[in-house]
């Protein structure tokens, strides 16, 4: 709901590039996490990132795709999650175990963490290549005053 109300107030675009970065702190937190309740903390703030990632980026697919593409777009953003899922999977099997044992044990699965702060890199990309949607911005025209 807090999302949606920035990004109607703010645009889509901004924040996109907003929801990325809590995202992305919230994992990395995750990382520095002293124990169960730090850890369960740090992914609510991780969760609310990806809620409003998820309901903007829905907002800005519906509102910036034609309508005949749309459907499909939106569909390809809903395979973000079960992707991202079998790739946590993957670097939590994989990675962590061979980061453990070259940096210590303790330090593996917190390595993979910090290493979820990459998404961020993302906000440099929306932020100079996305273009706004064209609703909002219409929105916007019509808010403004007129002299």
């Amino acid at each position: 709901i807090l999302f949606g109300f920035l990004a109607d107030r703010f645009g889509r675009r901004s924040v996109l590039a907003w929801t990325i970065l809590v995202y992305s702190v919230g994992t990395f937190l995750c990382g520095t996490a002293g124990g169960f309740a730090s850890l369960l903390a740090f992914r609510v703030v991780t969760g609310r990132g990806v809620g409003g990632e998820w309901a903007t980026g829905q907002t800005f697919v519906g509102e910036t795709f034609p309508a005949r593409t749309r459907a499909r777009y939106a569909a390809v953003m809903q395979t973000g999650a079960p992707v991202g899922i079998a790739l946590a999977a993957l670097v939590g099997a994989f990675a962590a175990p061979v980061l453990g044992s070259a940096f210590g044990p303790d330090r593996g699965w917190r390595l993979c963490f910090f290493l979820s702060v990459l998404p961020a890199l993302l906000v440099v990309v929306i932020r100079r290549f996305m273009p706004e949607s064209d609703i909002w911005e219409a929105q916007q025209r019509e808010r403004e005053p007129r002299a």
